[in-house]
């Protein structure tokens, strides 16, 4: 991004990086925000091998607040102020993930 921003007429607008509570970018999101690039969270859920849903923290806080773990997670990425991009094969996986309050 810094090199890019080096050379570049026009800024992006979004950077699209991959960040999830195992990987979040700290760093990163501080950079791209304080060159006003608005950060999107590719790979919001993590991988599959990283088995993030099934993390014993993320259990317990879904079960009190009688959501899934995705949906704790996807809540994580918008009360950081970072958009998730979010994919599934299974249309009521999202609509359950788009229903996030």
């Amino acid at each position: 991004l810094r090199e890019l921003l080096g050379y570049c007429e026009v800024p992006p607008a979004i950077n699209q990086i991959e960040i999830h509570p195992y990987f979040q970018q700290v760093d990163l999101v501080d950079y791209c925000l304080s060159k006003k690039v608005q950060p999107m969270a590719f790979s919001a859920l993590a991988h599959g091998e990283l088995r993030l849903l099934e993390n014993t923290v993320l259990q317990v806080i879904s079960r009190a607040h009688n959501v899934t773990a995705a949906q704790v997670v996807l809540r994580w990425h918008i009360q950081r102020g970072i958009p998730p991009v979010v994919f599934s094969a299974s249309t009521a996986r999202l609509r359950e993930n788009r229903n996030v309050s």
